[in-house]
């Protein structure tokens, strides 16, 4: 089954309060609160695109295949690719310990990233 795994990268970008979050971007409540709660069932494909542009990402960054409980599935199926295995991304953690220099190097080193 496919679903949406939309936790990891709000943890991510440091999106503290996803469905306020959403709503600042122009999605309604009722698809704010859905997105933010794991509860989308159907949206369109409207809907996700303007979601990976707010979030910079691609469909298959928000997407993951959960295989069916006790279903022999194929070997090498493309849609296997979307499994993810769960991560915490704790960033924003670790830089609140970190001394400025620190900050101001990897500071450098992100912009660096980004110029690439």
């Amino acid at each position: 089954m496919l679903v949406f795994n939309l936790n990891s990268i709000f943890q991510a970008r440091g999106i503290t309060n996803p469905a306020g979050f959403l709503r600042k971007n122009g999605f309604s409540y009722d698809s704010a609160l859905r997105f933010s709660s794991a509860q989308m069932v159907k949206p369109s494909l409207v809907l996700i695109e303007r979601l990976c542009i707010v979030l910079n990402c691609t469909p298959n960054d928000i997407l993951e295949w959960k295989p069916d409980e006790g279903v022999n599935y194929k070997d090498n199926l493309a849609i296997a690719g979307l499994k993810k295995e769960k991560k915490e991304y704790t960033l924003m953690k670790k830089l609140k310990d970190l001394p400025l220099d620190k900050i101001d190097a990897i500071e450098k080193m992100i912009s660096e990233i980004k110029e690439d």
